[in-house]
């Protein structure tokens, strides 16, 4: 398993477990969060990227139709813990136009 997803006060979190976010575990990703949003239909994720060191284009189209289909239900994607050399790639890819991103997870709760 290379995603740990769970609900705390009612707010559902992904956790990416693998500290390389790549083509290897971005079908499963998908796969995972849309079963998520089907059941769900959460109106605030949080994606925790505090492990992740590495992302490659694979993994962003994937967090780019996560951000796509969140939005459909109404909801809301909020992205937190960006390791730098990750931070830098959504720097360099203008994801910081997209995603909401924070420090940490009580920054990403605290931001109503």
């Amino acid at each position: 398993m290379n995603f740990k997803i769970h609900k705390e006060n009612g707010i559902q979190i992904i956790k990416i477990l693998n500290s390389k976010a790549t083509a290897v575990i971005s079908s499963e990703f998908r796969e995972s969060v849309k079963e998520l949003l089907d059941k769900e239909q959460p109106k605030l994720l949080l994606v925790d990227f505090s492990v992740v060191d590495y992302i490659d284009s694979s993994f962003i189209g994937s967090m780019v139709g996560l951000y796509k289909e969140t939005k459909q239900i109404n909801g809301e994607l909020r992205v937190f813990g960006l390791h730098p050399m990750v931070e830098s790639v959504f720097e360099s890819t203008r994801l910081y136009n997209i995603f909401k991103i924070f420090k940490d997870k009580s920054e990403a709760l605290a931001a109503g």
